[in-house]
């Protein structure tokens, strides 16, 4: 009823002098022209429904969010999720916050060498030292390895800021045992 209406409206039908016919009193006008623009308003409200679901269902299928969490996604691309979500200079506590807790924590540090300057001397005066916290999240076919380091030697645990997301075979949560015979 509303089409037709409508329809009515915009035809504007035309006397045989060439002037515009009646279209009835006033308030029939005022009605058809009400319910004309409530036609333009329902139209352009579903359509821009259409348009706002349709952009949604396309965006959020490939969301990073919805990567990291999918069962099935494989760890290379959970890495990639993970450093969209989580970019260079995210603090500890945030990436904590968008990743969920994980599974292992790991604080590997120690004194700076220069591996080109083998004397003794050198290596017992060196004051440089690093730290690194690594936080691993397991999954069925590999581990997502975070890597945060602090951005000056007094900062806080929680100004900690990542460095690095990268695929890891677990080995950081078995000590990085060498073989002896095979490091040389």
């Amino acid at each position: 009823m509303i089409a037709s209406t409508f329809l009515d409206h915009c035809a504007k039908p035309r006397a045989a002098t060439g002037r515009p016919a009646s279209r009835g009193t006033t308030q029939e006008r005022v009605g058809r022209d009400a319910a004309s623009l409530v036609l333009i308003s329902l139209v352009l409200v579903c359509g821009l429904c259409v348009l706002q679901s349709g952009c949604e269902t396309t965006s959020s299928a490939r969301s990073p969010h919805r990567v990291w969490t999918n069962q099935n996604s494989p760890v290379q691309k959970r890495v990639e999720a993970a450093r969209l979500l989580v970019p260079r200079g995210t603090r500890i506590d945030q990436a904590v916050k968008i990743l969920g807790e994980p599974d292992e924590r790991l604080r590997v540090h120690g004194p700076l060498l220069d591996i080109r300057d083998s004397s003794e001397s050198r290596a017992s005066n060196t004051t440089e030292s690093y730290e690194r916290w690594l936080m691993l999240y397991r999954f069925k076919d590999g581990v997502v390895l975070v890597q945060f380091e602090r951005p000056t030697p007094t900062s806080r645990w929680r100004e900690m800021t990542c460095v690095d997301i990268s695929p890891s075979d677990g080995a950081e949560a078995q000590g990085n045992k060498l073989d002896p015979q095979n490091s040389k």
